[in-house]
């Protein structure tokens, strides 16, 4: 919670509840959560990197 009495919803529960949900599923221990969440951050990143090449190698190829 921020100093005025508002918090940001966003870091605070769309992205942090899931990913509870989610590590509790697989038996994370919470003391690790914040490790989790990195490791999920760097597996997305690099999905979304591989994906960016594919749809360049896609256009590249109707280009052709």
């Amino acid at each position: 919670m921020l100093p005025n009495g508002k918090a940001h919803l966003l870091p605070e529960f769309a992205i942090k509840v899931p990913m509870y949900i989610i590590a509790d599923q697989l038996g994370v221990d919470r003391a690790d959560y914040d490790r989790f969440k990195l490791w999920s951050d760097v597996t997305v990143e690099r999905n979304n990197r591989l994906l960016d090449a594919i749809h360049t190698l896609d256009q590249l190829h109707v280009a052709f």
